[in-house]
């Protein structure tokens, strides 16, 4: 700004010497505009320090919006990640759960099929004596074979009675011959 104040006393130091040699306007009238003129560069030098001012504030509150900006953009890419592990980790365990489910209704369901073997093998392992296996082993065929089996929950369906040969249902046309009863 001083040298800018300077160069204006330079020009009108100028203006009044030329002024002299053609005599022109007079010098109280060059020395008013030269004044004048120090005065309009003046006001725009002090206009241009507040708008320089006015500007390094706006563009400290701009870098500071922008580094704002900055950190709740990382924010959402720290939550969108978050989110996509979690997303992950909810269809593993969508895809063992069902596998898990499935083993145990399997495992359950061989365990119901193997518990009559178990029975029918402990009751014969637990008779020892030929008498008391064959007791056991006539008692297990007759409910078997009855219509309204005692033992089994599931009894076995009733054989369907076998048609003579005139078409009646009655004897068995070709009878099992048993030895007398003494």
């Amino acid at each position: 700004m001083k040298i800018l104040i300077g160069t204006v006393v330079v020009v009108v130091l100028l203006v009044l010497w030329v002024a002299s040699a053609t005599r022109g306007p007079t010098a109280l009238q060059l020395l008013e505009l030269a004044n004048h003129q120090s005065v309009q560069l003046a006001t725009q030098s002090e206009q241009q320090a507040v708008q320089n001012e006015r500007m390094a504030t706006l563009q400290q509150q701009w870098q500071a919006e922008r580094h704002t900006m900055y950190q709740q953009r990382d924010e959402l890419e720290t939550d969108r990640k978050d989110l996509a592990t979690q997303r992950a980790d909810l269809a593993r365990d969508l895809q063992r759960e069902p596998v898990i489910a499935q083993s145990i209704l399997q495992v359950g369901t061989l365990a119901m099929a193997l518990l009559p073997l178990a029975v029918c093998a402990l009751l014969l392992r637990k008779s020892q004596d030929p008498a008391e296996s064959e007791v056991l082993t006539e008692t297990l065929i007759a409910d078997l074979m009855s219509n309204e089996p005692t033992l089994l929950a599931n009894p076995l369906p009733a054989p369907e009675p076998k048609i003579d040969r005139l078409g009646s249902a009655g004897e068995d046309p070709n009878p099992r011959l048993e030895p007398p009863v003494p």
